[in-house]
């Protein structure tokens, strides 16, 4: 009789062993030093300290190449050399053109993992939470790990103890400051350096929309004002509408399924239905059962497309939960957003050590009207009031203030941050906590 062992009980066990493998080796490597070490009279070899790279970059999918590749670029600019590893097989770093960028393949599942726990690096720079807390070890050969969000969100709704273990964690507001310290006096950590930059993708996707054909950005020049104003002159404006929900219980297909999109598709409208990556994963039977009962048809779409960018600009309005997108959208095209009301479950996330709510959540209502599963009925008059009120749109620029600051200057921030811990690292320096400082100034 076979022996069944469920999922999580393997991740566990793999742990485990990868924990007493890690211990033998590094036991065995440091016994080979001090051999060394004694029969050359106390002197260091060569080998102690070459060919360690001094900035690793960590993906675990392709998809965050759009927060790594301007970083890239600007280091490639100041002629450092950047060894990228990813989790993705057709990640575009594989295959980028930049001669500084040294990319490779780590494999798959834990593959993976086992490559990261034992890693030379004086510097790591990830998107991926969770370090140290799951199968991802801190290497004792890094010297300092340092976080990047992907999203311009909540630092607080990733998965418990997501960040408490990196060494530093780049923000772009003091509301994701004030999550990371409240988080470390709840848990009673020690204080991670915090370090405020710019957001680096908005700027890449900013220059993108401004080089494009379809409109010119002025200041706070919002084209959903163009658009309101076309509809409201009798025009007959035909809007594109992105339903963009997140995964999971609290998402919004797993809460009000087909209806929404039955009242969407009713409004006469273009709609766009953009379910998250992990959704066709995770949810896949839903999905299936839903595009079975709503197929694709001349206004109604299913989008997997693995760039959100022309999708986005070509919606003028955007109906979502609590996906990170919202605000991709919100600050970077200036078009407004609706936002679902769930009751979200904050229990398996950080925030459910944090007295309150995320910050985003009330930021939500400042984006456009608030979509509640009575509203659904009269969601063709949400969308336009959302899309024609100047109160949305000034509010939405307020929102854009706080969370998007250093416009222009995310991937030189992140270069500026990179250089200096290097050279700070290398001169023994100890760092004080930064609590909102400006990269310039960090160290």
């Amino acid at each position: 009789m076979l022996l069944y062992i469920d999922p999580g009980t393997g991740s566990m066990l793999f742990t485990i062993l990868l924990g007493v493998l890690s211990a033998g080796v590094y036991f065995i490597r440091g016994l080979v030093l001090k051999i060394k070490y004694s029969i050359g009279s106390g002197k260091r070899t060569k080998d102690d300290d070459e060919n360690i790279p001094e900035f690793v970059i960590f993906s675990d999918h392709k998809r965050y190449w759009n927060i790594f590749e301007p970083i890239c670029r600007e280091m490639e600019k100041r002629g450092k050399e950047i060894v990228y590893l990813t989790a993705s097989s057709d990640d575009p770093a594989l295959k980028c053109d930049l001669k500084n960028v040294k990319a490779r393949f780590l494999g798959e599942g834990n593959k993976t993992y086992a490559a990261l726990n034992f890693l030379k690096a004086k510097i790591v720079l990830s998107t991926t939470p969770s370090l140290d807390v799951f199968q991802w070890k801190r290497s004792r050969d890094v010297r300092y790990y340092v976080h990047i969000p992907h999203s311009a969100g909540n630092l607080s709704l990733y998965r418990m103890y997501g960040l408490d273990y990196y060494d530093a964690v780049l923000t772009n507001g003091a509301y994701q400051e004030e999550q990371v310290r409240g988080l470390e006096k709840a848990r009673r950590m020690p204080a991670k350096e915090l370090v405020r930059i710019g957001v680096p993708y908005l700027d890449e996707m900013l220059k993108r929309l401004e080089a494009s054909s379809e409109r010119e950005v002025k200041g706070t020049t919002d084209r959903s004002t163009t658009m309101a104003t076309e509809g409201a002159t009798g025009t007959g404006k035909k809007y594109t509408i992105l339903l963009a929900p997140s995964w999971g219980k609290s998402g919004m297909l797993s809460r009000f399924g087909s209806d929404i999109l039955k009242a969407l598709k009713d409004t006469g409208y273009h709609i766009i239905v953009r379910p998250h990556p992990q959704s066709f994963t995770a949810e896949k039977k839903m999905l299936d059962d839903l595009m079975a009962e709503l197929p694709d048809s001349e206004d109604f779409e299913w989008n997997r497309d693995n760039d959100n960018f022309e999708v986005l600009k070509k919606s003028d309005l955007m109906i979502s939960d609590f996906s990170g997108v919202i605000f991709d959208f919100a600050l970077v095209f200036g078009k407004p957003v609706m936002c679902t009301k769930t009751d979200f479950d904050l229990n398996p996330y950080d925030a459910s050590w944090l007295d309150e709510e995320p910050w985003t959540f009330g930021a939500f209502p400042k984006l456009g009207h608030i979509l509640t599963e009575e509203g659904i009925p009269d969601i063709k008059h949400l969308i336009n009031e959302s899309i024609e009120s100047d109160a949305y749109k000034k509010s939405r620029e307020e929102v854009r203030d706080a969370m998007w600051q250093h416009r222009g200057r995310g991937a030189a921030d992140v270069a500026d941050y990179l250089i200096n811990k290097s050279a700070e690292l290398d001169r023994g320096d100890v760092t004080d906590t930064v609590d909102s400082s400006d990269a310039a100034t960090a160290s």
